[in-house]
């Protein structure tokens, strides 16, 4: 609520009195001030402009938004940032989920509210992090998104580091109206989504004592691959990309052989003639490589209140909702030349290994008549993977008012279930030979070829049909499950608690306490560690914990109120933790509002940090410190030992090959195995706000804010290097194990081991855990303008919010302190910024918008040498080509509603259909996907039946 607002009260109260029948009594009592709740405050208020920076964006907003989803619309705000999306995440551990944060922190630093409480997290942890899968929760049943741009751990604990997103739904709605909605891009006439929704309600809660109201949500988004719209990139990132035949793939069906340790490579016979070019068997890879995964929800929530008793009100609340998601994946390849596969066994922590090997002579396909290398592709798999996930939350209660206060309790039961399966992306170790290796030993590159290989009988067929059985069999269904749960009581009381000589001393204060579980369990062949090169997480683990909470506000003076809030949280495996608060809000005048906060947050160790948790995976291009540098001279002088002898000297290639594996002990393998601490101590923060906002004139305001956030204590996992680095001195949990030294392979005498310094075995495996290790330091300001004007041809809004950031620095175990400042550097942008107008002429409103975000270096921090001014100077690359450039996006709106009940939409973004600056840091085989989408087309439609 803007300063001016209780003027505005006490007129319109005016003004209605006036218009009273003169048989209206004289001494009728004035009727009290309506009081809501703001995010980040448990106390009712009359006026919403708190002591802290909180943004209040309407439905009106998201409607002119064009956003289809939550996620949508939270991404184009200025102060969101980089996070999961369903659409970029294939490869993640949580692939079909979407999360959201503030301020560059992760995303376990925001927290997410659904009418000011918690929402379940996501079944499936992302690596360790579980947060909000915000894919849930349904756009048209919002009436208002509120975000609170500083930490709230004082009032909502553990999370809300970062800031919190309050999603409030429609309360007391009457009546029925339903709608559907459809984009495309209209650059590549690809990028389709739709949906319909339906809002129904019964009930007016003032008049009738009780209401329901129920929404409904249904999304679907169309699979898009690149071959189908990689032409249609600007021709900034068309000449980055490979072009021509380079957009083909060498490993093709049914492939190419060569002889063994040659490069007379030639396609093997039935490749397809339009795809076999210059003697060799192509693929078009770019039929593989996916834009936008397939997307199918459905979102459901009702809720309900009913007048029980006088000044008692019962309360139900039900969300579900389901999300699928379908990835496209690259198919599997086999190449006679790759390195062996490393991976874990996740039952004994140990390395397996998986040797590719070559085609033997007896091959019906192999026309070499010797061993013979082959490069295939297996196109008869369908490669991908479908992410599945439901989420529930059902919360009732009572609430009422009883001798001047509010009081409110309720019970809470929430979950989610996630589950990834996927096929065509890793072999089965047992189904690999059971259909192509038979009797070769796998994990022994040195092991005899089965005469059958790839020919088993009633097995796999090169560049045939193969059956479903066989299939199945060599690329097993696979991936994980995950299940969260919990159940939360909570209740709270707020009320005057005493008369002071500027006002009443209000206050609020109650508990929360809750019980959670998760458990994220692979499938039985990832947990026998069958499948090659796959990574291992599981997670079962519990815990109750609970907390207290108190909130003052205190009219120090008639212009000045001071907030004072502290919450006292209690998780297991460590003490009590304060988190305090104070704001304070000024308002000198009638037109000029000064605000301040210094409080303290945390976040507590999650289930996977803390709680029982296992986590194996292979890791490689390690440098071993204490056998690199001896294997870095053992093989200059078997180079120089080599380079002195004649040429034809058989020697000469076994010379080579003992240099090539004392090298490797800088570029070492070893299996991580990952657990967690149950002594980890929360993360903390620190964070400060202070700014103003000012009415110049009636209808406008100016909002700027300072904030500054610091966190200490941030939970990851201590780096490989320096594990090698503090070997022998490791504590409890931090482990790094070695072969037997005796059995070295390389230096096997003890005079090599003497002459060259080697004292410790090859690396065997690197035990990790989750240590609190890192911290991070930002600040910046948040600015705002809103006015509404009236003009002869309408009304005129016009809104400008931002956010210019001056500092990130994130700690550097390395260098032992904080690194550079990446304010201006990649992906932190020193200011990103929207400005919006809509002009309503009678039925009829026009908008536009601009989206806008600075540019940035191509460098990041200190150490991404490759990217910094010599880094560039070496890539032949330009100062200005080193950079990304400013952005600016246009955006228009229309809506028509002038036939009674009916509302016509249509929302064009990137009007001119600007392209993408080419960013040379991201250029892979694949461009931009906006630039890709460029100008789109949405188009809505809803009706209000009664």
């Amino acid at each position: 609520m803007n300063v001016h607002r209780m003027s505005h009260i006490a007129a319109a109260i005016a003004a209605l009195a006036a218009a009273l029948p003169a048989a209206a009594s004289e001494d009728a009592p004035p009727q009290p001030l309506h009081r809501v709740v703001v995010t980040g405050s448990n106390i009712k208020r009359i006026d919403v402009e708190t002591s802290d920076p909180v943004t209040v964006l309407r439905r009106a907003d998201i409607e002119r938004s064009g956003a289809t989803t939550l996620a949508g619309f939270l991404q184009s705000l200025p102060w969101t940032t980089d996070s999961l999306t369903d659409v970029g995440g294939s490869t993640a551990f949580a692939s079909g989920a979407t999360s959201t944060a503030l301020r560059h922190l992760d995303q376990q630093s925001t927290l997410v509210l659904l009418n000011g409480r918690r929402v379940a997290p996501f079944g499936l942890a992302d690596f360790a992090q579980f947060f909000t899968n915000i894919d849930t929760l349904p756009l048209d049943a919002i009436e208002r998104i509120e975000i609170l741009k500083s930490g709230a751990s004082a009032v909502y604990g553990s999370d809300a580091v970062a800031g919190v997103v309050n999603i409030i739904t429609r309360q007391n709605y009457q009546g029925f109206e339903a709608g559907a909605d459809m984009g495309r891009s209209l650059n590549s006439r690809s990028f389709g989504e739709r949906g319909f929704h339906a809002t129904a309600g019964i009930g007016d809660f003032d008049t009738d004592g009780f209401n329901v109201t129920a929404s409904v949500q249904h999304y679907r988004r169309d699979p898009v691959v690149w071959r189908d719209v990689v032409d249609r990139v600007s021709e900034g990132w068309r000449n980055t990309l490979p072009q021509g035949n380079e957009q083909l793939s060498f490993y093709s069906f049914p492939g190419n052989i060569a002889p063994a340790n040659t490069t007379n490579w030639h396609a093997v016979s039935g490749c397809d003639a339009s795809l076999t070019i210059d003697g060799l068997c192509w693929y078009d890879r770019y039929k593989g490589f996916e834009a936008q995964p397939a997307a199918n929800r459905t979102n459901l929530l009702i809720s309900a209140k009913a007048a029980i008793a006088p000044g008692v009100e019962g309360f139900a609340e039900l969300l579900w909702a389901r999300t699928k998601t379908d990835y496209l994946w690259y198919q599997a390849v086999y190449d006679s030349l790759d390195p062996a596969t490393s991976w874990a066994d996740p039952k004994t922590g140990t390395a397996q290994s998986f040797s590719f090997f070559m085609l033997p002579p007896t091959h019906p396909l192999n026309d070499t008549g010797d061993y013979a290398a082959l490069a295939y592709r297996f196109a008869d798999v369908k490669a991908g993977q479908t992410a599945s996930a439901s989420n529930y939350r059902l919360v009732t209660g009572l609430r009422g008012s009883a001798g001047g206060y509010d009081w409110e309790t309720s019970v809470a039961f929430l979950g989610s279930k996630a589950s990834q399966r996927a096929q065509g992306i890793a072999f089965s170790n047992s189904g690999f030979r059971q259909t192509i290796g038979g009797t070769t030993d796998l994990s022994d590159r040195t092991s005899a070829i089965d005469p059958d290989f790839f020919n088993i009988p009633n097995g796999y067929r090169l560049g045939k049909r193969n059956s479903q059985a066989v299939i199945d069999a060599l690329f097993p269904t696979l991936g994980s499950t995950g299940k969260l749960t919990q159940t939360a009581l909570d209740g709270k009381i707020s009320g005057e608690l005493a008369q002071l000589p500027a006002g009443p001393m209000s206050f609020a204060a109650g508990y929360d306490l809750r019980h959670e579980r998760s458990v994220i369990t692979p499938t039985d062949n990832v947990q026998n560690g069958d499948i090659v090169g796959y990574a291992y997480a599981q997670t079962r683990a519990s815990r109750t914990f609970g907390a207290v909470f108190g909130e003052l506000d205190i009219p120090v003076v008639q212009t000045l109120n001071a907030q004072v809030a502290a919450r006292i949280d209690k998780f297991p495996g460590f003490g009590a933790h304060l988190s305090p608060k104070i704001g304070l809000r000024y308002q000198p005048t009638q037109d000029l509002l000064l605000r301040g906060t210094a409080e303290s947050g945390f976040r507590a160790p999650n289930l996977v940090e803390a709680g029982t948790s296992t986590k194996t995976a292979f890791e490689s291009g390690i440098q071993d410190p204490k056998r690199c540098p001896g294997g870095q001279s053992y093989a200059d002088d078997l180079t120089a030992q080599a380079a002195a002898l004649p040429a034809g000297d058989p020697a000469r290639a076994g010379l080579k090959a003992l240099a090539e594996r004392a090298l490797a002990q800088c570029d070492a393998n070893a299996v991580s195995v990952i657990r967690n601490n149950p002594s980890l101590k929360p993360e903390v923060s620190r964070g400060y706000s202070f700014g103003t906002l000012f009415e110049p004139m009636q209808r406008t305001s100016v909002t700027l804010d300072y904030w500054s956030l610091s966190r200490k204590n941030e939970i990851r996992l201590t780096g490989t290097s320096q594990l090698l680095e503090q070997e022998g001195q490791l504590p409890p949990g931090l482990a790094v194990q070695r072969a037997p030294l005796s059995q070295d392979p390389v230096f096997n005498t003890a005079q090599l081991r003497q002459q060259y310094g080697i004292t410790v075995g090859q690396l065997l495996k690197v035990e990790n855990r989750f240590e609190n290790t890192s911290r991070t330091r930002t600040d910046g300001v948040d600015f705002g303008v809103k006015t509404s004007v009236d003009t002869p041809v309408g009304d005129l809004e016009l809104n400008l919010m931002g956010t210019w950031l001056n500092r990130f620095q994130a700690y550097s175990t390395a260098r032992g302190g904080y690194g550079d400042n990446l304010a201006g550097r990649y992906g932190y942008s020193r200011v990103s910024a929207s400005f919006s107008g809509a002009l309503t002429t009678g039925a009829v409103l026009n908008g536009l918008k601009l989206s806008y975000r600075s540019g940035t270096s191509l460098q990041g921090d200190y150490y991404d040498s490759g990217w910094d001014a010599q880094g560039c100077a070496a890539r032949q690359l330009s100062s200005g080509a080193c950079r990304l450039p400013a952005y600016v996006r246009t955006d228009y709106f229309f809506s028509y509603s002038g036939v009674r009940n009916l509302t016509l939409s249509a929302y064009v973004s990137n009007v001119f259909n600007r392209a993408m600056a080419v960013d040379r840091r991201a250029i892979d085989v694949t461009p931009s996907v906006e630039d890709a989408q460029r100008r789109s087309l949405h188009v809505s439609v809803n009706y209000k039946f009664f």
